[in-house]
C-alpha cells in the first residue's frame, strides 16, 4: 500500500511540470528539471506562455526574481515580508544614437537606422514586438520651428497606427509634403501594421491645432482640437463663433471626413486638450476656456475668472447629434482638463491642473501646497453627475498631468510630473510618478522614477506599457540601461519602453 501511495504522489507531481514529456523512474525524473529544482525556472514571458497551466502550478520567475503560482486565471507573485504590492518593472527595449537630434548623422531605432537631416526637426514612428524587437521605423521631418511636434498616436484592433502632427511651415511625411507658412496647421496620418503610410491629410486655416485623438469600438478615428477663424478639412470648412473654438472630426479608416462638430461661444476662447469615445459611441471632450462664458450648442457654462480659465468636460450625443451636457470647474485663478480616460461603465475621468482655490460642483479645494499648479482627477458618470475629485501636488508651479488610462476592472493608472517633492497617495516624490487608483478614488499604489515617463498604454494581457526618455544611465525596475547619447539635454535623451507587471 505504501508503494502505491508513493507512486500516486509522483504522478501527481508530474502534472505540476506544465505538460513536459517526463518519465518517472525509481531513480528520478527524466529529463531533469532546471538546476535540479522541483519547479521550472523561467523568464516572466516564458511563464506567461506556458500551455494549459493548472490552478496551483508554481514556477520561479527569473526576470523579477520571485515565486509565482497560477490561481486559475493569472500567474500571481507570492509576496514575502520584504515585498510590497507595488508592481514590478522591466525595460523591454531602449534605443538611441550618439548623434545630436537636430544635427546630422544616423539615429538607430531598435537597430533600424534613420538619417538625421541638418536644418530639420526629425521625428519617427516605430513598431516593436512584445519582446522589444523593432518591426519597422518610419521618419518624418519639419522645417525647424518651435510649434511642430507629434501630438497623439492610437493603434486600432488590426495594428494600424493613427497619428496627429502640428506643423508651422513645412512637413514631409512619406511622399507627402505640406506647407503652412506663418500659420499653424494639423496633419492626420495613418500607417498600416506593416509600416506603410496609408494616407496623410492636412487640416488648414488661419490657426488649427490638433490636441486629442481617440478610436471608437469599431476602430474609427476621432480628432479634437481648436481653431481660430476658418478651419478647412478638405472640401469642408467651419468658421469659429468668436475667438478660438473647438472642433471634433470623425474620419473613416481610409481617411475620409465623416462628421465635423463645432463647440464654442462668441464671447469666449475654448481650447481642446483630449477626447474619448465611450462604449456606446458617445463623445467626450475636455480642455479649458476663458475670456467669458462658454457655449457648447445650447449648453452654457459660466464665465471663467478674469485673466484665468475654467476646466470643461462636454458630452456630444450621437443619438440627438447635439451637445448633451457640459460641466466645468470654477475658482480664483485657473483650471484646465488635460487628459481623459473612460471605464467599462462609461464613466469619464478628467485629469487636469488647477491654480488657486477651485470648485467642482459641491467639492471645494485649495492647492495642496500653496503655489502654482496642482493636479486633480475628477470622475463623472455618463449623466454628468460628479462622483468624486482627488487632488495632489507639490510646491512648484509646474506640476503636470501627463497621461491617464483605464482598465477592465475600472481602475485608473496615470502619470504625473512634479518638479519638486509632492505628496501623492501618501508618497512624497518628485520627477515622474505613475500611480493607480480604484473606482472610488483611493490609491492602490504609487511608483516614482527619475527617468522621463511620457507614454502610457496597456498590453493585450493587461500589463502596463510605459515609454519615456533617459540620459547617461538609468535603473528602471530590475533593469539597468545605458544611453548611447552623451548629451545632458532632454533633446539628446535616449528612449526606452518598459513593462510594468502588477501580479
Amino acid at each position: 500500500m505504501k508503494t502505491i501511495i508513493s507512486f500516486f504522489l509522483l504522478l501527481t507531481f508530474s502534472v505540476f511540470t506544465f505538460g513536459q514529456n517526463v518519465q518517472i523512474t525509481p531513480t528520478g525524473i527524466t529529463p531533469a528539471l532546471s538546476g535540479g529544482s522541483a519547479m521550472p525556472r523561467l523568464s516572466y514571458d516564458a511563464i506567461q506562455a506556458l500551455a494549459s497551466p493548472q490552478q496551483g502550478d508554481m514556477a520561479y520567475d527569473n526576470t523579477f526574481k520571485c515565486l509565482r503560482y497560477f490561481n486559475g486565471s493569472n500567474w500571481i507573485k507570492l509576496l514575502n515580508s520584504q515585498d510590497t504590492p507595488n508592481p514590478s518593472e522591466i525595460v523591454v527595449t531602449n534605443s538611441g544614437t550618439p548623434s545630436s537630434y537636430s544635427g546630422t548623422g544616423v539615429s538607430s531605432i531598435g537597430g533600424i537606422n534613420l538619417t538625421i537631416e541638418a536644418g530639420f526637426r526629425n521625428g519617427f514612428v516605430a513598431k516593436f514586438s512584445s519582446a522589444g524587437v523593432v518591426q519597422w521605423a518610419q521618419k518624418f521631418k519639419f522645417t525647424n520651428s518651435s510649434f511642430e511636434n507629434l501630438i497623439q498616436m492610437e493603434v486600432d484592433p488590426n495594428g494600424a497606427v493613427y497619428l496627429t502632427v502640428n506643423m508651422d511651415n513645412t512637413l514631409t511625411i512619406g511622399s507627402f509634403t505640406f506647407n503652412s507658412v506663418n500659420n499653424l496647421h494639423c496633419v492626420f496620418a495613418k500607417y498600416s501594421t506593416a509600416g506603410i503610410l496609408q494616407f496623410a491629410k492636412q487640416i488648414s486655416g488661419s490657426l488649427v491645432l490638433c490636441r486629442g485623438l481617440s478610436l471608437d469600438a469599431a476602430g474609427l478615428p476621432y480628432l479634437a482640437g481648436q481653431f481660430f477663424g476658418t478651419a478647412i478639412f478638405g472640401s469642408t470648412s467651419i468658421t469659429s463663433s468668436g475667438g478660438s473654438d473647438v472642433f471634433v472630426a470623425k474620419y473613416s479608416t481610409i481617411g475620409n471626413l465623416a462628421t465635423i462638430i463645432k463647440g464654442g461661444g462668441a464671447s469666449s476662447n475654448e481650447l481642446a486638450e483630449d477626447i474619448v469615445i465611450d462604449g456606446n459611441g458617445e463623445i467626450y471632450v475636455t480642455g479649458f476656456y476663458g475670456d467669458g462664458s462658454s457655449l457648447f450648442g445650447a449648453i452654457s457654462l459660466p464665465a471663467a475668472p478674469a485673466s484665468g480659465t475654467n476646466m470643461y468636460l462636454a458630452k456630444y450625443s450621437i443619438i440627438t447629434n447635439s451637445w448633451e451636457w457640459g460641466r466645468n470647474s470654477s475658482g480664483s485663478i485657473s483650471s484646465k482638463g488635460s487628459r481623459l480616460a473612460i471605464n467599462s461603465n462609461n464613466e469619464v475621468y478628467v485629469f487636469g491642473e488647477y491654480w488657486g482655490s477651485v470648485s467642482f460642483d459641491n467639492y471645494n479645494f485649495i492647492p495642496n501646497q500653496g503655489s502654482g499648479y496642482d493636479l486633480f482627477i475628477a470622475k463623472y458618470n455618463s449623466y454628468s453627475t460628479l462622483s468624486w475629485v482627488n487632488t495632489f501636488g507639490s510646491k512648484d508651479s509646474y506640476d503636470k498631468a501627463i497621461e491617464i488610462i483605464g482598465d477592465s476592472e475600472n481602475n485608473i493608472t496615470f502619470i504625473s510630473e512634479f518638479k519638486t517633492p509632492g505628496n501623492i497617495g501618501g508618497l512624497v516624490a518628485s520627477g515622474f510618478v505613475i500611480s493607480k487608483i480604484d473606482d472610488s478614488g483611493s490609491f492602490i499604489w504609487t511608483n516614482k522614477s527619475k527617468t522621463g515617463r511620457t507614454c502610457l498604454t496597456k498590453s493585450t494581457n493587461g500589463n502596463i506599457i510605459i515609454g519615456g526618455g533617459f540620459i547617461n544611465s538609468a535603473t528602471i525596475g530590475v533593469s539597468n540601461i545605458t544611453a548611447q547619447s552623451s548629451s545632458t539635454l532632454a533633446i539628446g535623451a535616449d528612449l526606452y519602453i518598459s513593462k510594468m507587471v502588477e501580479k
